[in-house]
């Protein structure tokens, strides 16, 4: 008996590390012995903890279950429909004004400070805000 709880311990162990949860309700049994009829619990269906609240259904199809079979089938259901994405503009830089562009970063650029050279990448968007 301590043997099996040390092997279960293991599991317990791994699904904890994973973030993984049950997602097959208890006592639902998934196979049937041929010999004797039993229904028992060999399988079970595990998720990870932030896809569970997306489980619409995880359930048996013991309908579905072909001839001379012990597994009984498991249907999982999730619901995941995702936001549309919206479309970002995009500068279109074959339209620009390269004249009036050029004029004004270049007032840009004599107020820009410009002593010393960059080092960090903060330093740079620091110069790029200025610019932009």
């Amino acid at each position: 008996m301590r043997a099996n709880l040390e092997k279960f311990q293991v599991l317990i162990d791994a699904a904890a590390e994973f973030d993984i949860q049950m997602a097959l309700p208890k006592n639902m049994p998934t196979l049937q012995a041929l010999s004797t009829g039993n229904y028992t619990r060999l399988d079970n269906v595990f998720i990870s903890t932030p896809l569970i609240n997306h489980v619409m259904e995880c359930c048996t199809a013991a309908r579905e279950r072909l001839a001379r079979t012990n597994h009984i089938p498991i249907v999982t259901e999730l619901d995941i429909t995702t936001d549309a994405q919206k479309e970002t503009s995009q500068p279109n830089f074959k339209v620009a004004d390269w004249k009036k562009v050029k004029k004004m970063l270049g007032h840009k650029l004599k107020g820009l400070e410009t002593r010393e050279d960059i080092h960090t990448p903060a330093e740079l968007h620091t110069h790029v805000k200025v610019l932009t």
